[in-house]
């Protein structure tokens, strides 16, 4: 069957740079979050909240292995998820379930 629609390179070209353009700082924004959340461990080590909190010695490891262990389990499950009712509706989900 032939195309309903035929968009030349230079048109194609054109709408895939406006829908980075739209997109990308979306992404960048939902992405942040996540950064944020692996960036402060390291720096609530380093301000001293073993101290502050009176952990023991390896504690703060176990609390980090605590908080990898959810990215972990989910990961395959929503990947098998995401390619059975497509990522465009899956990711979203998840941003606005994960992310309050």
């Amino acid at each position: 069957p032939e195309p309903l629609l035929h968009i030349g390179p230079k048109t194609e070209r054109s709408l895939v740079c406006k829908l980075d353009f739209l997109f990308l700082p979306i992404i960048g924004l939902a992405y942040f979050p996540h950064t944020l959340d692996h960036v402060n461990l390291g720096n609530t080590k380093t301000d001293g909240i073993e101290k502050d909190i009176g952990l023991k010695s390896g504690q703060y490891s176990l609390v980090l292995t605590y908080f990898y262990i959810p990215y972990a389990l989910f990961a395959i499950p929503l990947s098998l998820f995401a390619k059975k009712f497509h990522p465009s509706s899956v990711i979203p989900v998840l941003m606005f379930i994960w992310g309050p």
